[in-house]
């Protein structure tokens, strides 16, 4: 019997994502990547905070690209540096 490819196999979801920066990713694995926990990454969310994010239909995804991008533009040199590090 010829075997089916099922959505939790890389080749069923390779379309979905793309290039690796393109990959999109659940609040719980950006939660995990930025070390807070998934309901302070939903708080975030709902203050407009937070890195940009992709409804499809109910469901939230986060591409990589945008997740590090907020990481990096959160760069700082000390505690009391307003403005971000320079590269």
């Amino acid at each position: 019997m010829p075997r089916r490819n099922t959505a939790a196999e890389p080749a069923a979801t390779a379309v979905l994502e793309g290039a690796d920066g393109d990959r999109l990713m659940t609040p719980d694995e950006v939660a995990d990547l930025i070390r807070i926990t998934p309901s302070q990454l939903a708080q975030w969310r709902y203050e407009g905070n937070g890195p940009t994010f992709v409804k499809i239909g109910r469901a939230v995804r986060y591409r990589r690209d945008d997740v590090m991008a907020y990481v990096r533009d959160r760069r700082r040199s000390g505690t009391s540096d307003a403005s971000p590090r320079p590269a």
